[in-house]
This record gives structure tokens, C-alpha cells and sequence, in this order.
């Protein structure tokens, strides 16, 4: 819907960015100035979403020229869910400015972990052995294995559970560091009952999975044990 509606109302959303980019200070922090930015961080989400170059290269260059991180986030999150060279770039020049800021880089790997392209599941993976992926960092996790559970429901709800797989996995790992965490993570599999009987089956087999581990701590017992029960 997004798509269809960025593209026949091309012109019309083009028009109301270019007048939302102007008359406002980027240290403006009136309810006014922050309204328009929001607004225009969301008619962006409609250009690049219409796909066509113009609107990607409009999202390339508020990334590179934005002067708060609002307004450089709003239009990474544009360009998340589009597979295009502007998206690639855009990604790896925020990591490479950012990369020695913690707190600004644990944006980027929810960046990444959150994307719906295809492909996403195997680029949390990957992430996993970045240089500044640290496994036994709970911000770490959350911003990467934490994002891909509980804030990306297409990848993660994948028919294939490949998501579920994945995470049955994380929480047996994450629990011999963590299990307050772990257990959190295992949260995102018991509501199984809200999905179709082929995701169903996929959440409690992980679930199952988890359960039958021998050295489980007491935290993620009691979450899977009673998710399935």
C-alpha cells in the first residue's frame, strides 16, 4: 500500500518535503519544528517507498547532510526496507562515522536487525561477529538479537520459522551469560496461540527445543515450560 500510494502521489509528496526541508532550524526544538520534521521523515518513507530515484537520492542526501540524528535515523529507517545501493551506503557511512559511539551504534545494528528484506536473518548472523558485537553485552544483545525478535514480525515470523530456529538457539546460548536476558528473548515464543497452525507448530518445537535442554536456568524454564503448557 505504502508503495502504491508513494508512487502515485509522487509529485505531491515531493512537493510537501521539499516545503517541510525548509523555514526550520535543525536546533529548533519548538512542538512546531519537531511536528514538521516528523512529517517529513514520514512523506520520505513514501518516496523511497514509490522506489523511484529521485526519492532514493532525496533519502541519501538527508542522510549525508542532516544535522541532528533524528533526522539522519529518519531517513535510514526510509531507506531500510528498499534493496538499493543508497541503502548500502547510507548504512555503511553512519557505521563508519559512528562506529566508536556505543550508544549511536547500537542504532545501527537495530538498523540492520530490523529491516524486512530477505535477507536480514542471515545479516543478524553475520553482525554476530562484527569487531564491536560484544555477546556478553545486554545492550548489545537487545540492539541486535533483541531488535530482530521483538521488533521485526516479518523476518522473524518467517514461514520457513527460520526466526524461530534462530532465536531457540540465541536463548540456549545467551543463558549460560545471562539468563535474565535469555528469558526475555524466550518471551517472544510463547504466544504461538496467535498464529496459523504452521507457525504455531514452529514456535513450540523451538519452544520444545529450549525446554528439553539439561542445564536451563530456572528463568527461561519457567518462560518456555509455561508457554507451552
Amino acid at each position: 500500500a505504502i508503495r502504491t500510494l508513494g508512487d502515485t502521489l509522487f509529485d505531491t509528496f515531493a512537493d510537501f518535503y521539499d516545503r517541510l526541508s525548509s523555514g526550520t532550524a535543525a536546533d529548533d526544538l519548538s512542538t512546531v519544528a519537531m511536528g514538521r520534521r516528523a512529517l517529513r521523515n514520514r512523506t520520505l518513507q513514501y518516496l523511497v517507498a514509490s522506489g523511484r530515484p529521485d526519492g532514493l537520492k532525496r533519502a541519501a542526501a538527508q542522510v549525508r547532510d542532516a544535522a541532528s540524528m533524528s533526522d539522519v535515523m529518519g531517513a535510514l529507517a526510509a531507506l531500510n526496507d528498499t534493496d538499493c545501493p543508497e541503502r548500502t551506503e547510507a548504512l555503511q557511512a553512519f557505521h563508519d562515522r559512528w562506529r566508536d559511539n556505543p550508544l549511536v551504534l547500537d542504532k545501527w545494528f537495530t538498523l540492520e536487525a530490523t529491516s524486512t528484506l530477505p535477507r536480514t536473518l542471515a545479516r543478524v548472523r553475520d553482525l554476530q561477529s562484527h569487531p564491536r558485537f560484544d555477546p556478553k553485552n545486554p545492550n548489545r544483545i537487545r540492539a541486535l538479537v533483541g531488535a530482530f525478535t521483538m521488533g521485526n514480525p516479518v523476518c522473524f515470523h518467517a514461514r520457513d520459522g527460520s526466526g524461530y530456529g534462530f532465536i531457540a538457539g540465541e536463548v540456549l546460548r545467551i543463558d549460560r551469560l545471562n539468563p535474565q536476558i535469555a528469558s526475555r528473548l524466550c518471551q517472544s515464543l510463547v504466544r504461538w496461540r496467535r498464529f496459523d497452525s504452521e507457525r504455531a507448530a514452529a514456535m513450540t518445537a523451538a519452544l520444545r527445543r529450549i525446554v528439553e535442554e539439561p542445564k536451563l536456568s530456572k528463568d527461561v524454564y519457567e518462560i518456555a515450560s509455561k508457554g507451552l503448557s
